[in-house]
């Protein structure tokens, strides 16, 4: 096979594939000859016409002609053992007592490529009911004139529908939670822009407090309002860094009023941290100020009441 080939999968179009990349999947349990491959992605045969596919094949793989076919005769279906079930051995599922179905059809079903059956229907549901087999897996039983995909029989489809329907809901509910938690952080996008706004305000006016007591106490040569004046310069400073954090959350809460997401309302978050980490490690440097300056009055006054 010189050309590539299109690949045709519940009616998604992948491809095109070179001849290793499709006896890979092959290998794989993931191309089966009845699947359809085409090389021009609009006429679409069986990939059973190309033989070379399945050169070495390690499973034996469902023929197209089984597929236009009746499956084996009652006699080798009645002498078939039904499959386990997950968690059951093979003696269980031989003890299993048959319960005909209100039809009492009896199915075979397509899986990992290979043909398996007959089984009762309330066998086949209970599959389908676990996952074990894929709704769109193809399943064939002696009323019908061609196999089909399990979601297409009538008596299945309404099964295969309830069980797919929680994947669905817990999706809705999954982005109704994101959207109420994004709406409660939004609510105080008002109050972070007052605090914000005041932190600046505040460090306008530490730092122009400090620059004057730092210019007296230099003209006077005065060090402790030299040291006064630097302290209220440094406390300005803070504030500012403080802040410019809060103005950064601020703007990622507005964000999240248009684009209601994880991943923005995670940037959110990590903004907060941010701003609790620097006002934590400010409140840490006073604490250890504080007792070192604590500790030295102490020693001072120590000393001083030696003397004396």
């Amino acid at each position: 096979m010189d050309t590539d080939l299109y690949l045709r999968v519940r009616g998604r179009v992948l491809g095109p594939y070179g001849l290793e990349k499709l006896q890979t999947l092959v290998r794989r349990g993931q191309l089966s000859r009845m699947h359809e491959v085409s090389t021009d992605g609009t006429h679409w045969v069986q990939a059973s016409s190309y033989a070379e596919l399945f050169v070495g094949a390690p499973v034996k793989l469902i023929a197209p002609e089984v597929l236009n076919s009746s499956p084996p005769s009652s006699q080798q279906a009645n002498a078939s053992t039904d499959i386990p079930l997950a968690g059951e051995s093979s003696e269980a599922a031989q003890a299993r007592p048959r319960t005909p179905s209100s039809a009492g059809r009896r199915w075979y079903y397509e899986h990992a490529g290979m043909q398996n059956g007959p089984v009762e229907e309330a066998v086949l549901r209970q599959l389908l009911l676990t996952g074990q087999l894929d709704s769109e897996a193809l399943v064939w039983n002696e009323g019908m004139s061609q196999w089909a995909a399990a979601s297409q029989i009538p008596g299945l489809v309404s099964l295969v529908s309830r069980t797919a329907r929680p994947s669905s809901g817990s999706s809705q509910a999954s982005d109704a939670d994101v959207q109420s938690l994004c709406n409660a952080a939004c609510a105080s996008h008002p109050w972070v822009m007052f605090l914000s706004i005041t932190a600046f305000v505040y460090a306008v006016l530490c730092v122009a407090t400090g620059f004057l007591i730092l210019v007296h106490g230099a003209n006077r040569g005065l060090p402790p309002l030299v040291a006064l004046g630097l302290f209220w310069i440094a406390s300005g400073v803070i504030h500012s860094v403080g802040g410019i954090l809060l103005i950064n959350y601020a703007s990622r809460l507005s964000g999240l009023r248009y684009r209601s997401n994880c991943k923005d309302l995670e940037n959110s978050m990590y903004r907060l941290k941010t701003f609790w980490m620097f006002v934590s490690i400010v409140l840490i440097v006073i604490l250890a100020f504080i007792g070192f300056l604590t500790i030295w009055i102490l020693t001072l006054g120590a000393s001083l009441a030696g003397y004396v």
